[in-house]
């Protein structure tokens, strides 16, 4: 049985990653130009011989300069400077600008961070106390700079608890799972966390501990039974969160094949950001399609979905038919007539296109409709059939793909640096166009650019030269940083 492409690929997840990648890098850039504007500010040497008590005694002063001086010294000096903390927790309310991003309670946050193991506990007693939502941000700030410190700060995020407040207990949740993907093996007690989240009063809060369990859990398959739970939610999102997860499971997953079915009668919609108006029915479908021959028992109860007035539903159990079936004609029939965009709505052409580049060869019989689709004027559709393309048949849709590397739309440029990635770096157009990428305006593009060159691997090393000259001419570039690690792999590797 042909394995069915993830429930997490194309030009949605592009716009969806932009928006994500977008957070984080203002989170990122705030953080990387506090600690630059660390590094820039010079400390006149009078503040760099005062001794501890005295730059304490600073931090209050009503003279800006003096004040960043003396944060900045004690940032310097860092875990020597722990008598400092009681007074650093005072200035995270000090929201004096010392740049146009950057306040005293911005540098305080980075000097508690620099001070380490010591901030951490009165970090999560303040959180845990203040009634200051902006206070309690800054103080996780903090905390999610503090790198090398992963279960002490767990350990006082996890004191704190679900808070309240729900923008902070997101924060919360946020922080404990991504703190702990980075451990091996995860933290228990950060499992333990989210599983307790998963029993919220508050359905976000449920969302968004399943999906960090989903995420961290080293063998989700152990929490099965938490997740047949929350197929039972009350709340839509939480619902199709799960679905998703027990997608990304698979065949491993076949204990919940049953409940899964039950869902197909639950016409619950839901919006998504960036894609159409979907339902549960439609989820599960898709979610019976990931699961592969452990699902084939549902069959008779998806097919005559195939019939269905909901054309997003026929198309998601058309997805589900092809992959389960050998008797799959009359689905991809059905695909084929939904990438009709003048039959049919954008979006349901775009549905239709990503399900034809999610099951791949089995959809051969759809390649003419998919290249015509390659030139239509919407750059999702272009993108998904970019996509579905390069998925059912990579020789035929390379020089086309070729084509299309320089769109002027930079989704349509993130589909096709994606789709280079399934043919080789030996091959010398497709490893030019995903060089080029690596300047391309867009930061998506030159993500995307990095991780194919990433997954080459070895094959990447012409590569070295052309990074060597890139940092020479933009050794400031906002991926710079990026390579620079790329580069100390490719050149590692070929040692």
């Amino acid at each position: 049985m042909p394995a069915v492409v993830s429930l997490w690929r194309g030009p949605a997840r592009m716009h969806a990653l932009r928006n994500r990648l977008g957070i984080l890098l203002v989170v990122v850039l705030s953080v990387s130009s506090i600690a630059k504007d660390c590094c820039a500010e010079e400390v006149p040497d009078d503040v760099q011989q005062q001794d501890l008590s005295r730059l304490i005694g600073t931090l209050r002063s009503r003279d800006i300069q003096k004040a960043t001086a003396a944060v900045l010294e004690i940032a310097r000096r860092g875990k020597d400077a722990e008598a400092a903390v009681p007074w650093l927790l005072e200035s995270l309310a000090d929201e004096r600008k010392v740049h146009t991003r950057t306040s005293i309670s911005d540098l305080a946050a980075y000097a508690l961070a620099q001070i380490g193991t010591p901030s951490i506990a009165p970090l999560g007693k303040l959180i845990a106390e203040v009634d200051d939502g902006k206070l309690r941000d800054h103080a996780l700030d903090a905390l999610s700079q503090m790198e090398g410190h992963g279960q002490p700060v767990i350990n006082a995020l996890l004191k704190v608890g679900y808070h309240p407040d729900e923008d902070t207990r997101w924060r919360i949740v946020q922080m404990v799972a991504h703190i702990a993907d980075d451990m091996e093996p995860p933290s228990p007690a950060a499992i333990d966390f989210l599983i307790k989240g998963m029993h919220h009063e508050q359905s976000g809060t449920r969302f968004q501990a399943t999906q960090a369990l989903l995420q961290i859990a080293p063998d989700p398959v152990l929490f099965l039974d938490e997740f047949l739970q929350r197929l039972h939610d009350s709340d839509v999102s939480v619902r199709v969160i799960t679905l998703r997860g027990l997608g990304k499971i698979g065949p491993a997953a076949d204990k919940c094949v049953p409940e899964v079915v039950r869902l197909l009668d639950d016409r619950t919609t839901f919006t998504q950001r960036f894609g159409p108006i979907g339902t549960v029915a439609g989820e599960a479908c898709q979610t019976l399609a990931e699961m592969g021959d452990a699902a084939n028992g549902a069959l008779p109860q998806v097919r005559p979905l195939l019939h269905d007035d909901d054309a997003y539903l026929r198309c998601d159990a058309a997805l589900a038919v092809v992959v389960l079936s050998e008797d799959r004609e009359e689905a991809i029939n059905v695909l084929i007539l939904s990438t009709d965009s003048t039959m049919y709505s954008l979006g349901i052409a775009r549905h239709a296109i990503q399900a034809l580049a999610r099951v791949g060869p089995l959809a051969a019989r759809a390649m003419p409709e998919v290249k015509r689709a390659l030139s239509h004027e919407d750059a999702l559709i272009q993108g998904y059939a970019v996509e579905a393309a390069s998925n059912i048949d990579p020789a035929e849709a390379r020089p086309v793909l070729l084509g299309m590397a320089e769109d002027s739309d930079s989704s349509v440029r993130c589909s096709v640096i994606k789709a280079m990635g399934k043919y080789s770096a030996e091959d010398p157009e497709a490893f030019q166009v995903v060089v080029d990428g690596l300047t391309d305006e867009d930061f998506v593009v030159r993500f995307y650019s990095l991780a194919c060159l990433k997954g080459w691997g070895q094959q990447a090393a012409p590569a070295i030269p052309v990074l060597k000259r890139l940092l020479e001419e933009n050794p400031m570039h906002a991926n710079a940083k990026d390579w620079r690690e790329l580069l100390r792999e490719l050149e590692g590797a070929n040692e």
